[in-house]
């Protein structure tokens, strides 16, 4: 196996969580004093974490991996964005029905971290695939 593609699926894997993980713990302890002015309806600031540990994660890939694998680095951002969204994910499918029944299309917003994670790795990937083609062609 090519060690650089693992660097890949490692850096991207923990690059994520580790960012994800700190910057939830801290919009949940001091999230609405620090975002009060941004009107965030429900609690949204996972999807800031989300934003930040996305970028993070690929600037160090671009930083110290060449040349970069997309296929693990779309898996890479899946798997941490499930590994670090793991209890809101979960406890989504488990009150699913509930949550159709009680709040009819409503309840679409709940499926919103489960789209965010897969447009994510979805767009890590294509990111990472056109970089390499155009480093390629230079």
């Amino acid at each position: 196996m090519d060690k650089n593609r693992w660097l890949n699926f490692a850096l991207g894997l923990l690059g994520f969580y580790f960012v994800f993980s700190l910057l939830n713990t801290i919009f949940e302890g001091f999230g609405a004093k620090m975002v009060s002015n941004m009107n965030l309806p429900g609690n949204y600031y996972w999807l800031i974490s989300f934003a930040a540990a996305f970028i993070v994660a690929m600037a160090l890939i671009f930083v110290f991996c060449r040349p970069r694998s997309p296929l693990l680095v779309g898996l890479a951002i899946f798997c941490a964005g499930i590994l670090s969204m793991y209890y809101t994910l979960f406890s989504t499918v488990m009150r699913l029905d509930s949550f159709f029944r009680s709040e009819g299309l409503n309840a679409i917003y709940h499926l919103l971290p489960h789209a965010a994670i897969i447009l994510a790795s979805i767009l890590a990937f294509f990111i990472i695939l056109l970089t390499n083609t155009g480093e390629s062609s230079e």
